[in-house]
């Protein structure tokens, strides 16, 4: 498979395309449910702004061929946050 190069404008495309994808489900959600809220919309700016920095973040590790070193740190971070859990549920102590 040939791999694609690295330009903004394809990470740019890849962003906008699922951005306008997610307006258009807020927009029927609104349609049903009726204006949303303060509160709604400032989660909505949250979630937009984790969208953009996920799907650049991912568009870049991929096309620098960085998808082993991502898998191995993701898993170390997914293990790490497992013992916070445990050592959380045991009230902090080790």
């Amino acid at each position: 498979m040939k791999k694609k190069k690295l330009t903004p404008t394809n990470s740019a495309e890849l962003l906008y395309k699922t951005l306008i994808g997610f307006v258009g489900l807020n927009l029927k959600y609104d349609d049903a449910m009726g204006e949303p809220n303060k509160e709604v919309l400032k989660a909505r700016a949250a979630n937009y702004g984790l969208i953009r920095e996920a799907i650049i973040s991912a568009d870049f590790i991929n096309l620098k061929g960085l998808e082993k070193e991502y898998r191995d740190y993701m898993a170390a971070v997914d293990l790490k946050v497992l013992k916070i859990r445990d050592r959380s549920e045991k009230g902090g102590k080790e």
